[in-house]
């Protein structure tokens, strides 16, 4: 027994390094980290293992949603980016996952769509107002996908299940939705979601709740994130799991996902700043959000062995 708890030490301090050399290290929610046990979880229903597809996957690196799971799980994956720039940096990052240029959402005749010149700004189909709209920076044609799984199954093994989707496309999040629609409804074929629901305007609140609306007309399950720092605005996105999904004999996957709440000594500066963003506050912050969440998520793998 003794010799097992030794193994369980040393295996769980080798994840512990890897999810703080490889966690995102930039960006306001850690959910990455949030999510590590009910991706886990999921991904051990699956007999293939886990899969990611990242949709806006800026360049592979800062902000990454899952750079986490293919360094220190070897998820394969695919990782999806329009913006020219953002694919010029993405096409030559050290991942592993296979990596596209594509926009995904609604299309031109041709299989074109207009995107930012610059930045990581989206499609000009997205409504004007909305706080990173392409067409008022310029734009340019980029191939277009229509089908966000049709595109997953053209480009990954046969069969292989989606297990994680991280979805980030700058208000373009509900032409995606509905262009797959018809099968969140009938097969549930993705086990978590993770999309965007900014709430930077008014624009960018209506469209983050008609993207849940339609999501409410399917099997699944809208979870809530945990606090980071204890302030509840912490994320702006929200997770969407399938019915089927990491439900075992008495852990919800609510309860997967809660267990990561944290709190550190700076909270209460936390929020007198409100968000701990990476563009502009100090880099105490991301580093106090990252290190409690990390310590956190140690605290729950210790506690509960591996999911």
């Amino acid at each position: 027994m003794c010799d097992g708890r030794l193994g369980m030490s040393a295996a769980l301090a080798g994840e512990s390094s890897c999810w703080r050399q490889w966690a995102t290290k930039k960006g306001t929610g850690r959910e990455d980290i949030h999510l590590l046990p009910l991706l886990l979880a999921a991904a051990h229903r699956s007999h293939k293992g886990g899969a990611f597809l990242e949709i806006g996957a800026l360049n592979g690196v800062e902000a990454s949603q899952t750079m986490l799971l293919e360094k220190c799980y070897h998820w394969p994956g695919l990782l999806v980016e329009g913006a020219p720039g953002n694919w010029a940096r993405l096409r030559v990052a050290p991942r592993n996952a296979q990596k596209l240029w594509s926009a995904v959402g609604t299309c031109g005749p041709y299989g074109t769509a207009n995107i930012s010149r610059s930045g990581n700004a989206g499609l000009s189909t997205v409504p004007r107002g909305y706080p990173m709209r392409g067409a008022d920076g310029g734009t340019v044609e980029v191939p277009c996908t229509a089908s966000l799984l049709d595109l997953w199954r053209k480009n990954m093994p046969v069969g292989q299940r989606l297990t994680y989707l991280a979805l980030d496309v700058e208000g373009a999040e509900g032409q995606i939705v509905k262009g797959m629609l018809s099968e969140l409804r009938e097969r549930t074929p993705i086990d978590i979601m993770l999309i965007e629901a900014s709430t930077a305007n008014a624009v960018a609140r209506k469209q983050s709740r008609a993207v849940a609306e339609l999501l409410l007309s399917t099997p699944y399950k809208r979870l809530t994130l945990p606090q980071g720092m204890g302030v509840p605005t912490y994320s702006e996105n929200e997770v969407w799991v399938a019915p089927q999904v990491a439900l075992g004999a008495t852990t919800s996957a609510q309860q997967l996902l809660s267990m990561t709440g944290h709190a550190t000594p700076r909270a209460k500066a936390f929020v007198e700043m409100r968000h701990c963003g990476w563009r502009s506050l100090p880099d105490w912050c991301n580093t106090s959000m990252r290190d409690g969440a990390l310590d956190r998520l140690e605290q729950v793998f210790k506690e509960n062995g591996p999911f």
